[in-house]
This record gives C-alpha cells, sequence and structure tokens, in this order.
C-alpha cells in the first residue's frame, strides 16, 4: 500500500510518496531530494518492505563489455587486435565490428 504525505522541507512542501535511505534510515523526498523529519519508525519499516527505497544512479561507461571469467562489466583493453577484460586480463569474445567501433572511437590503430 502507498503511503504518501507532505514534504517538510522549505521550498517544496509537495505532496509525495516518500523514499527510504537505507545508508541513513531517512525518508527523503524524491521531488527534492531531502530527508522529510515527521516520519515514524514505522512508516520507515513500512518503505524498506514495500521496497521503496533510494537506489543508486548506476553509472556505465561507453563500450563497457562483461566479463564472463570474473563478471566484471568494464571497458575492456585492447591488445594484439583483440579485447581483453581490464579485471583478469580474460580474452573477450566480441565480434569484428564492436572492435572496428571500439578501436574507431578511441583513435587507436
Amino acid at each position: 500500500m502507498a503511503f504518501s504525505t507532505n514534504c517538510s522541507n522549505k521550498g517544496c512542501f509537495k505532496f509525495v510518496e516518500p523514499i527510504l535511505d537505507v545508508d541513513t534510515n531517512e525518508a527523503m523526498c524524491p521531488e527534492c531530494d531531502k530527508p522529510i523529519s515527521n516520519i515514524t519508525d514505522f512508516v520507515k519499516r513500512q518503505l524498506k518492505d514495500d521496497k521503496k527505497i533510494k537506489k543508486a544512479p548506476k553509472v556505465q561507461k561507453a563500450f563497457s563489455t562483461p566479463c564472463r571469467a570474473c563478471k566484471a562489466v568494464d571497458v575492456p583493453e585492447l591488445k594484439k587486435g583483440k579485447l581483453w577484460c581490464s579485471h583478469c586480463g580474460n580474452d573477450l569474445e566480441c565480434t569484428a565490428a564492436f572492435i572496428q567501433m571500439f578501436k574507431s572511437k578511441n583513435n587507436l590503430p
């Protein structure tokens, strides 16, 4: 069940569904991204149970590829015309078109 309340921050005061920041255990306003002060512990537990939690933005670099060996997702290294995992050094099985695009975007010979 959704829980709605007014944001208690000056300048916002919007009627919102708060989200829980699990690192600080504070209810946050999704509009102004500041903590809402009048939220009880019971409501915070409900937000956590309902999975209304604040998620960190997932930042991914261009040309990131997953490695099958170490499961890391990062930009590979180009050695001897092949792409290698930058973490474990495993050979990444990429298509020739992807390798050519990787070379052209990174200004590699």
